[in-house]
């Protein structure tokens, strides 16, 4: 097989595969990116450098690597305990990604036949959740908490503080997302729900002229790489969130899988 059959005998179906998942991914990007508390270009930045590495580096056909749930919460719980320390997390995702290195290395994915379906069902279940508990109060209006019983802690907040605009904002947008499925069924035409709502949700909040706590303006170009500055003392915490990140990372691609 020559080289331009290899990589280019299906370049159309790349695009367009990859045109999908940037659509796909950027609202997931933008939404785990606020989640984990670093901030939205936290997801984009994460979202971009992710799938850059994948396609560099290999992936698989069945997948495409991007923000996902049960990550974002971990590196959440990162954010919550480490404040002010953006080292320690850095360290953490770096440290997280080799030990799934070492673990793909060493064929650990076969462990997974071994997983009971009701634990894989609590597993994705309880990520589903947590993600649920955290979202609750920006729905509403709130800030958004990374960790869950700080989210548990304000809602009482929520008969006190709501805000009117983002309720509108936020069911026009949920419902969006779940009548579009069904608009794709009549008209034969796969649209992107997320992306969709992401428009209209924004659209309805700009021309309605709505009172809502944004994102905010996004960086231009990627951030300059730099190592992290970690001292010896701190490494038992890298270690402890790398594992974490590793462990989980390893599980959920599997059970997508």
């Amino acid at each position: 097989m020559s080289i331009r059959q290899k990589y280019f005998s299906n370049i159309r179906g790349d695009f367009v595969g990859g045109l999908t998942a940037a659509i796909v991914a950027l609202p997931i990007a933008l939404a785990f990116g606020v989640a984990t508390g670093m901030g939205a270009k936290a997801g984009l930045y994460g979202a971009i450098l992710a799938g850059f590495f994948a396609a560099l580096f290999g992936g698989t056909p069945g997948q495409v690597t991007g923000p996902t749930g049960p990550m974002s919460v971990v590196v959440a719980g990162l954010v919550a305990e480490h404040t002010g320390k953006p080292e320690i997390i850095f360290a953490s995702v770096i440290v997280g990604g080799i030990l799934q290195i070492v673990l793909g290395k060493f064929k650990a994915g076969q462990l997974i036949q071994y997983f009971p379906y009701p634990v894989v069902s609590g597993f994705m279940t309880g990520i589903g959740v947590i993600i649920f508990v955290v979202e609750i109060n920006p729905f509403f209006g709130l800030k958004a908490r990374g960790d869950v019983l700080s989210a548990f802690e304000d809602i009482p907040l929520i008969f006190s503080q709501t805000n009117p605009h983002a309720v509108i904002v936020g069911a026009i947008t949920l419902a969006a997302i779940y009548l579009i499925p069904f608009v794709n069924k009549l008209i034969k035409v796969a649209l992107p729900a997320s992306l969709i709502a992401l428009i209209l949700g924004t659209a309805a909040s700009i021309m309605m002229d709505l009172k809502l706590p944004r994102i905010g303006d996004i960086p231009e170009g990627l951030p300059m790489p730099h190592l992290p500055a970690i001292s010896l003392t701190d490494m038992h915490l890298v270690l402890h969130g790398a594992a974490a990140l590793a462990i989980l990372g390893a599980i959920d691609s599997l059970l997508t899988s």
